[in-house]
C-alpha cells in the first residue's frame, strides 16, 4: 500500500530515527503521537484505549489488503490464527503486511513501553490474527479471558471500519472487568465492568 505520511511519537529519539531512514521503514500504520497523548489508567489495573490508533485512511488500505483466507476458509473459524499460518497462504501483502511489521517494530515497542512504564526492548512479540468471531466461542460470560501472567502487555487492534446497529450489532465489543468470574459474582454486571471498547474504527487496547 502507499504510505500517507509518517506517524511517530513526540519523542526526539524516535523522530531522529524516522528522519534518517526511508518513510517505508518507519511506523505508518498507526499514530504514535496519539498513543503518547492517551492517558494510562492505573486502577484497578493498568490499561489504555487509543481511539482511531489506526487512522481511517490507513485502515481502509489495510482492509483492502486483508487476507481473504481469514474470511472464507477454515482459518476464519479459529479463535486466533498464528501469524505463520496466515503467511503460509501467501496473502500477507501491502498495507496488511506493513501493519504486522509496524506492530513488531522497535519504534512501536519503545513507544508502548514508555507509556506503560516498562522496558519491552527484549520482550518477544507474538502476533495472532482473527477474521471473524461467532457469539458462542468468543462472547458472553463463558468466554471471559484472563491473560497469562507471563504476558508483559496484551495489545488488541480492531480493524472493522464500522459495526452494525440494532439487534444485528448487539454485543461484539470488548468489556474490561474488575474481577474474573466466581460464584456469587455477576461478572458482566454493571458493578464489575470497567469499560466497554467498541470493536471497530482502528481502536487499540493495551492491558498490562
Amino acid at each position: 500500500g502507499k504510505d500517507h505520511g509518517v506517524a511517530v511519537s513526540n519523542n526526539d529519539d524516535d523522530a531522529a530515527v524516522c528522519s534518517s531512514v526511508r518513510a517505508s521503514d518507519c511506523v505508518t500504520s498507526f499514530d504514535l503521537v496519539k498513543l503518547a497523548a492517551t492517558p494510562l489508567i492505573t486502577v484497578p489495573f493498568r490499561y489504555l484505549v487509543v481511539h482511531q490508533m489506526i487512522p481511517p485512511a490507513r485502515l481502509e488500505e489495510i482492509l483492502r489488503d486483508f487476507p481473504a483466507a481469514l474470511l472464507s476458509t477454515a482459518l476464519a473459524n479459529k479463535k486466533n490464527v498464528e501469524e505463520r499460518d496466515v503467511r503460509a497462504t501467501g496473502q500477507v501483502k501491502g498495507a496488511y503486511a506493513k501493519l504486522i511489521a509496524d506492530v513488531k517494530s522497535p519504534e512501536f515497542r519503545a513507544a508502548l513501553g514508555r507509556k506503560v512504564g516498562m522496558d519491552l526492548s527484549k520482550s518477544f512479540t507474538r502476533v495472532t490474527l482473527r477474521g471473524a468471531c461467532q457469539p458462542k466461542p468468543c462472547g458472553g460470560e463463558g468466554s471471559i479471558h484472563v491473560d497469562h501472567k507471563e504476558k508483559a502487555v496484551s495489545v488488541l487492534m480492531y480493524l472493522n471500519q464500522d459495526w452494525p446497529t440494532g439487534e444485528e450489532g448487539a454485543g461484539g465489543h470488548l468489556l474490561l472487568l474488575k474481577k474474573p468470574p466466581r460464584k456469587g459474582l455477576d461478572a458482566l454486571g454493571v458493578d464489575n465492568v470497567i469499560a466497554e471498547v467498541p470493536s471497530y474504527g482502528g481502536d487499540m487496547v493495551a492491558v498490562v
